[in-house]
């Protein structure tokens, strides 16, 4: 695989998605994902989504955030967590990440 650049800065924005059909929740938001874990899923210059495993993933880049969480305010769904994680958090997310790409 290429090497890209995961997080660059511990204050790139990123989102985590957990829960059993977190990736579900994804694909019928019309984003790109699949079945394969750990995996980088590139949904164009939007951003990427890293799906570790089943029932976690991780989210990059501004204008997906944003979309996402404009679609979870509308309607939250059940048994899905979605949060930001803190500045440590981050630091370990970009090493995990790197390795996923």
């Amino acid at each position: 695989m290429k090497s890209v650049t995961v997080i660059s800065r511990v204050s790139d924005p990123c989102l985590i998605l957990e829960g059993s059909r977190g990736a579900c929740w994804l694909a019928a938001q019309s984003y790109r994902i699949g079945l394969e874990a750990p995996a980088c899923y590139e949904q164009g210059p939007a951003g990427k989504v890293y799906k570790l495993t089943s029932e976690l993933c991780v989210i990059t880049g501004r204008n997906i955030i944003k979309n996402i969480e404009r679609e979870w305010t509308r309607e939250i769904p059940a048994g899905i967590i979605l949060h930001e994680p803190g500045t440590s958090d981050r630091r370990s997310l970009k090493d995990i990440l790197r390795r996923c790409s």
